[in-house]
């Protein structure tokens, strides 16, 4: 028996160093020598540092785009196609089962029908832009199949090309992701309907900020259980009072709320800027840290540096979108974070009881738009390898009915949302113009022109302008603050029309 065990000693070996052979040479790519790509006009350098992380050196500015997009494909094409497919509502095409309740909220929601209608409406110079930074992605896909993850063909799928409307695709995922407030309203229609509206009224924002010092702002929630004839009718929501402020064992402050049992939030981030008065250096000062975990592979953020006879700036982009995100140029500085600007609303609709196809607006029977959805779903006993499932998705004046799928489920209520990324785009995306911005004052106009995401930007410049920015689009509404889901009694928009830009909560200079 011993030569047997020697022969499968020897064989698990062999294996062993093939295995660790094949994985060392997994997802690599090409980082030295000459590639030839026919969608740059001029010649670009591109060279790594010991961790990997790229320099472009062009001649301008389109070619610097191209060739970030291209090398971008390189690190981070799986983590692009995942965020697609996500945001397309495809996931379940990869993963099976476990990417349903995924797709129905990306379906539901509409990022995809948002998402060309965005594109479509992009300017000249912004199609250009994102355009640049697509064909370089393109020309990966196009040219270096022989490099694409090992995680593409392990989950049996090949990139297609990447447009500008899958560009916008991103950005709306990314206002997604910072619009939290339809969680929170569901969760005070629970919270009103456990305890009563008069119990809730003393507890409510929830989401209210515990250290207020100033007397909060009355809350109004319209009862949907009022009939017709009462529609006026508003419970107004009493004032919160300031909380205590405690110290914790270590002497550091904290403020107890109830948002903290119903509503954590795990997350945060922040950012500052001095002006030139307060640093020892003379010098304007931005700090930035976005609290994104590091330790998440592959990263949210992809760091990179640029530079072109007239342009030199170093940061950290998303993948996907050309430019940077947070980082320094030649001329400014700017940071991001996270503003959570309150864009979504919930509305409890009334179904017409002689009809169920149809919802009531002033008493009047309005027919629920509607559109078929079919999911396609990874399954290893089916013939093809997939299944389908169709999903019907009502949809109100106000938008789609999230409460047909699960997404939002409060005591059988019909729920329709109003979300700002599905109404509150243009033709500008603001990053462009802030990542070539030669001033603190023209990062400030270009941050006035993100409409759909929801940021807080600090910027300074080499002269030692500086100031800080919210970004977004908010809506004004008729009724209420945004804190609890209103009734819909009549036809009228309840979002009357957008904090003016430079009403946004900024400082220039201060």
């Amino acid at each position: 028996m011993k030569p047997l065990v020697l022969s499968v000693t020897a064989l698990l070996l062999v294996t062993s160093v093939a295995i660790l052979l094949w994985l060392s040479q997994v997802n690599d790519y090409q980082v030295s020598g000459e590639l030839k790509l026919a969608v740059l006009t001029e010649p670009v350098v591109v060279t790594r540092d010991e961790q990997g992380i790229a320099h472009i050196a062009a001649e301008n500015r389109r070619d610097m785009l191209r060739a970030q997009g291209f090398i971008t494909a390189q690190d981070r094409l799986f983590q692009m196609e995942f965020f697609r497919m996500i945001a397309r509502g495809r996931l379940s095409e990869l993963v099976g089962e476990s990417g349903i309740a995924s797709d129905t909220e990306m379906r539901v929601l509409g990022l995809a029908q948002n998402a060309r209608r965005m594109a479509a409406q992009f300017a000249p110079d912004v199609a250009q832009f994102l355009g640049d930074y697509l064909a370089g992605v393109n020309a990966y896909i196009a040219t270096q199949e022989h490099e694409f993850p090992v995680e593409l063909s392990l989950l049996g799928h090949t990139p297609k090309p990447w447009t500008l409307e899958d560009s916008a695709l991103v950005l709306q995922y990314i206002s997604l992701q910072h619009s939290v407030n339809m969680k929170a309203e569901a969760l005070s229609l629970a919270l009103v309907d456990a305890v009563g509206a008069e119990a809730a009224s003393s507890l409510m924002p929830i989401n209210a900020n515990p250290d207020r010092r100033e007397q909060s702002l009355v809350a109004q929630f319209v009862d949907p259980n009022l009939p017709p004839a009462k529609a006026s009718t508003e419970l107004p929501l009493a004032a919160t009072k300031p909380l205590p402020r405690q110290e914790n064992s270590d002497g550091t402050l904290f403020s107890p709320g109830i948002h903290r049992l119903l509503a954590p939030m795990d997350i945060g981030s922040n950012n500052w800027v001095v002006g030139p008065a307060r640093s020892v250096s003379g010098s304007a000062v931005v700090v930035n840290d976005p609290h994104l975990d590091a330790r998440l592979l592959p990263g949210v953020w992809y760091p990179i540096g640029f530079s072109t006879p007239d342009f030199h700036a170093t940061g950290v982009a998303l993948p996907a979108i050309p430019g940077l995100v947070v980082g320094k140029t030649d001329r400014v500085a700017y940071g991001v974070t996270n503003a959570y600007g309150d864009v979504q609303d919930l509305f409890i609709e009334t179904v017409d009881p002689s009809s169920e196809s149809h919802y009531l607006e002033d008493g009047v029977a309005v027919a629920f738009a509607t559109r078929t959805e079919t999911l396609r779903i990874k399954d290893d006993s089916a013939q093809s390898g997939f299944r389908e499932k169709t999903l019907t998705i009502r949809s109100t004046r106000r938008g789609p009915v999230v409460s047909d799928h699960g997404i939002v489920n409060i005591s059988n209520r019909v729920l329709s949302l109003r979300w700002g990324a599905a109404v509150a785009f243009g033709s500008e995306i603001g990053y462009d113009k802030m990542f070539f911005a030669r001033s603190a004052a023209e990062v400030d106009r270009a941050a006035q022109l993100i409409d759909i995401n929801m940021f807080n930007i600090v910027f300074a410049d080499v002269d030692g302008n500086f100031g800080r920015r919210a970004t977004g689009k908010i809506p004004n509404r008729r009724i209420g603050q945004g804190v609890i889901p209103v009734a819909v009694r009549d036809a009228d928009p309840y979002w009357t029309s957008w904090i003016p830009k430079d009403q946004m909560p900024g400082e220039f200079n201060p």
